[in-house]
């Protein structure tokens, strides 16, 4: 039987908490998800039950508007009012 040496880890060095916070920086999931732009406007996604997205989409044909133009419109109007009181 063969004897062989255990070798003994090196000695640590003090960490460079920089050079490590730089290295996880860069990992795919470390930053926020960024928001998406569409020119001046950012893009979100709703869930909305098909019934309540029908309805929507009848008052936005009844005032010749987009689904998007009469949500931004709701919201602002709702903001502006909820500001009020």
């Amino acid at each position: 039987m063969i004897a062989m040496p255990i070798p003994k880890r090196p000695a640590a060095k003090p960490a460079d908490t920089a050079a490590a916070a730089a290295f996880i920086g860069q990992a795919p999931d470390a930053k926020p998800a960024a928001r998406w732009q569409r020119g001046t406007k950012t893009q979100v996604t709703w869930s909305l039950d098909p019934e309540l997205l029908e309805r929507i989409d009848a008052v936005a044909r009844k005032r010749y508007l987009s689904r998007a133009a009469l949500l931004t419109t709701w919201v602002r109007e709702g903001l502006e009012r909820d500001a009020e009181a």
